[in-house]
This record gives structure tokens, sequence and C-alpha cells, in this order.
């Protein structure tokens, strides 16, 4: 669980809903109903690419030194094909997303500057394949097909890290030192939600 905690503090910010304080006080159990809808499976295909996002609501405790509490947040897991080929593949380990021993590859989150945007969540994605982690941020578009856009936030200034937590270096960038973004789920896409 230590493990988790630490994780979700390095790459997002913690935050809190109308029913809570923002930051959170000691003790506080904030239950979040507007992630509900962004739970689910919701799949992405073009360019030879499918994708698809298995997202988990789960009611995590968070203790610092400080103060300790309970608050809802996402998690997932994610499969990536592109033509025949599996790319990465651990949504069999969705039944565990909610166990505390569980280290997540996939943490999303409402920003506490951005509680009057609940349809906005803020985490990161950890590529296995590629080896680094980015802050991401996913959408909700409500319609009669409901959708997510998944973008990578800024991945070139902020948030780029090495799959073992060090700051990216050299095996991110083309040979002639411009950034290579490339990561293994599509970046700026439109993921459906799937029935």
């Amino acid at each position: 669980m230590k493990k988790i905690i630490i994780l979700i503090l390095i790459s997002i910010s913690i935050t809190v809903l109308s029913q809570g304080q923002c930051p959170p006080n000691n003790g506080d159990n904030i239950n979040r109903p507007e992630l509900d809808k962004f739970e689910g499976t919701w799949k992405y295909s073009g360019n030879g690419i499918e994708a698809t996002l298995m997202l988990k609501k789960i009611h995590s405790h968070f203790n610092y030194p400080t103060k300790s509490y309970y608050s809802d947040l996402l998690v997932g897991v994610y499969k990536v094909v592109s033509g025949i080929q599996v790319l990465f593949d651990n949504t069999n380990e969705y039944n565990d997303l909610a166990l505390t021993t569980y280290r997540p590859k996939l943490i999303l989150d409402i920003k506490c500057n951005k509680l009057n945007e609940p349809n906005k969540v803020v985490g990161f994605l950890r590529d296995v394949v590629k080896l680094k982690t980015v802050n991401i941020k996913a959408t909700y578009v409500a319609s009669s097909t409901p959708e997510i856009i998944f973008r990578q936030i800024n991945p070139e200034r902020f948030g780029l890290t090495n799959i073992n937590g060090t700051i990216a270096s050299h095996d991110i960038f083309n040979p002639n030192g411009s950034f290579n973004p490339a990561f293994t789920i599509p970046n700026n896409v439109n993921f459906i939600k799937q029935p």
C-alpha cells in the first residue's frame, strides 16, 4: 500500500471534491460519484492500432506523516494491439485493481484546482513496453455513445520518467537529440465506451 501511495504522490496531485476539503483534512472519507462515469471498458481503433482501457473506481487510503484520509480515485489496466501483434496486455489484472498490494500502471483523479470540471481527470500512465511514465489527461464527453479523450500532458516538459522512477534520459530521445514522445497507447485519441 505504501508503494501505491508514494507513486500517487509523485505522479498526481491528490484531490478532493466538494464533499471534502481541498486539500483533504485528517480523517476525511471522500466519496467521488463524478468518477463513476469513467468506470468501465473503453476502446480506440485507428491507424492499425487497437487499444482498450479498463477503468475501475476504488476507495483508497492515503497515509501521510501529518494526516490520513480515504478518497476515491480511478485505476486501470490496458491492452494495445498493432495489427495482430499484442504490444501490451495487463487486462487479466483487472480484478486485482482493488487490492492494496497491486501497483497500477494507470491512475486518474480530478485535480484540486479543477473541481469545477468534473469531466476531466488527470494522472499517469506507466508504459511497460517503452519503459517510461507520462502524465495524462482524460476528458469525458457525454453523448449517445460516451467517449473519453485521452491525451499526454506536455510529455516533453512534465512527468516523464523511466519505469524505475529515475528521470528520463537518452533512451527516449532520437539520435539527433529531439524528444521522442512515442508511447504504446496512442496519444490524442478518443476512446469509445463499451456496453
